[in-house]
């Protein structure tokens, strides 16, 4: 049996992984000469 706390915990961790490296492309895009070739 899975353990909703355990899940969450986890998920919680994945999420702020991904918005952590969303927000580091965000950076990167920025620093770019041609913006038009980032969405």
């Amino acid at each position: 049996m899975i353990n909703p706390f355990s899940t969450m915990t986890h998920f919680h961790i994945y999420s702020d992984y991904y918005l952590v490296i969303l927000y580091s492309f965000r950076n990167l895009c920025a620093d770019q000469t041609t913006k038009d070739s980032c969405h």
